[in-house]
C-alpha cells in the first residue's frame, strides 16, 4: 500500500514514502533483535515503536486509498 500510494502523487507521495521507509526499519529491527537477541538496541524500543509506526502509517494509507476510490 505504501509504495502505491507513492506512485499516486501529492500528499500520498509523501505519506507512502514513510510507510514504507519505516516499514523497512521495522523490519530489520525486528530481524536483528531475533536473531541477537531483545538486548540488541539496549534500552531504545526500535523494534516495537517502529512496528507501531509503520502499523499506523499503513492504516493511514488504507484510508486514503479507499477515500480515493469513492
Amino acid at each position: 500500500f505504501g509504495l502505491a500510494r507513492m506512485q499516486a502523487g501529492g500528499a500520498g507521495k509523501v505519506l507512502g514514502g514513510a510507510a514504507g521507509l519505516v516499514g523497512a526499519v521495522a523490519v530489520l529491527a525486528n530481524a536483528a533483535s531475533m536473531a541477537m537477541g531483545r538486548d540488541v538496541f539496549g534500552e531504545l524500543p526500535l523494534a516495537g515503536g517502529s512496528g507501531v509506526l509503520a502499523t499506523l502509517l499503513l492504516a493511514l494509507c488504507v484510508k486514503s486509498a479507499a477515500a480515493q476510490d469513492r
